[in-house]
């Protein structure tokens, strides 16, 4: 045993006793060093003593073979780095044996190296089936969680804080700055990220100085707002369980004149009960289309049968872009919106709109249309607000 040692002393070049100089020895090992070291010792290395202590610190440098030879021997710090690196890889199977089986066995270190790799693929339904029977680690627990779109209670509000997620309860709102106040709600922590890109992007923009809308923080409240939503179909949300929580009834949800929920659902964006709904594929144009809806601009493409049937039946105006009958007004020209309709329909420009392809820039035309429209709808609640009346008072008309 002693004669090992001194071999061992003699390779790392070392002959002092100072365990800083002993630590330094190893980190300083170049690769060829590392290579001939893992050989020399890997038969007779004991997981108590020091030297594997020092050797664990340095498997993050190790060659894939290397880390194989000392796994084969049964060291666990070993073969969860062997699982770290087939995670790397995407073999996540043959990565979870690893990680049950020796999860217990490596210090926390190499545990939240795992956690961070599975976060930064966002695989975080494995790091939550983890904690289902493992001690949870902070924040990657609460990350979780957040990811998998489940409710705030029992989440560690410090962790929610450190993160910088608003919640309900956590909201602070300062005075209004407008009228025009939009309550920005998302159901996961994907949909939050996504929310603060699309307000930072709006804030940004030149119509940002030119609309009176302004933009909460990105809210997250998770499974408090159901959401469906499937390839082709319009994406719909349900308020119903935030309702439930009379602690809600003064925050940002019943003081806004706007909704906007982001989803991870798949589907089509739309506007409904005065509340829009997005996926993380919406970017900002499609949100500036959608936002010219919560004042009843109509979609320039045909809409549905069954709209069309009840939108296109009378002869008048519609929407601020939107005429129907026969007999339009001066410099009006032929729409899609009542193709499917009984009587045809006018917009109010002959070239193509936001209304019709949400990627066409916004025209001065109809951004003239929208300021006045937006003046105007300030005389009565907006659509939202009269859908939340009817939900708070659990109104049995309501439509749902």
């Amino acid at each position: 045993m002693f004669h090992r040692w001194v071999l061992f002393f003699a390779f790392v070049i070392v002959a002092v006793p100072s365990s800083s100089h002993y630590n330094h020895s190893f980190k300083s090992l170049s690769d060829d060093q590392l290579e001939s070291l893992v050989t020399r010792i890997s038969q007779n290395l004991n997981s108590s003593s020091p030297i594997y202590s020092e050797l664990s610190k340095l498997s993050h440098r190790m060659s894939n073979k290397q880390v194989r030879r000392l796994r084969d021997k049964g060291f666990a710090h070993f073969a969860f780095e062997w699982a770290i690196r087939l995670t790397e890889q995407q073999k996540h199977r043959q990565a979870q044996l690893l990680i049950d089986r020796y999860w217990r066995d490596v210090d926390k270190s190499m545990q939240s190296r795992m956690l961070g790799l599975l976060q930064l693929q966002k695989r975080y339904q494995a790091i939550a089936d983890i904690f289902t029977v493992q001690p949870a680690i902070e924040p990657y627990y609460t990350l979780s969680q957040l990811a998998q779109g489940k409710g705030v209670k029992g989440l560690n509000q410090d962790v929610l804080s450190q993160l910088g997620i608003t919640t309900l309860n956590t909201l602070i709102e300062g005075p209004q700055q407008c009228v025009h106040h939009i309550a920005l709600l998302s159901s996961t922590l994907e949909s939050t990220f996504k929310l603060e890109e699309l307000k930072r992007a709006y804030e940004q923009s030149e119509l940002h100085k030119r609309l009176p809308y302004c933009l909460s923080k990105p809210v997250y409240v998770g499974e408090l707002v159901q959401c469906q939503g499937e390839s082709g179909q319009f994406i719909q949300c349900n308020l119903a369980k935030i309702l439930d929580t009379t602690k809600f009834a003064n925050t940002v949800v019943s003081k806004a004149r706007h909704l906007v929920i982001m989803s991870e659902q798949s589907g089509l964006a739309n506007v409904r009960h005065g509340i829009m709904t997005l996926n993380h594929n919406h970017g900002l144009a499609l949100f500036i289309h959608e936002l010219m809806h919560f004042t009843h601009f109509e979609d320039e493409y045909p809409v549905p049968a069954n709209k069309a049937k009840w939108l296109c039946a009378s002869t008048g105006f519609k929407a601020p872009n939107l005429y129907v009958g026969k007999r339009p007004p001066k410099n009006w020209y032929a729409s899609k919106t009542c193709l499917h309709g009984k009587l045809p329909s006018y917009k109010p420009s002959k070239a193509q709109s936001k209304m019709e392809y949400h990627a066409i820039d916004l025209s001065n035309q109809y951004l003239g249309l929208w300021l006045k429209a937006l003046e105007h709808s300030l005389l009565e609640p907006s659509d939202y607000q009269v859908y939340y009346h009817k939900l708070a008072n659990r109104d049995p008309a309501l439509v749902k």
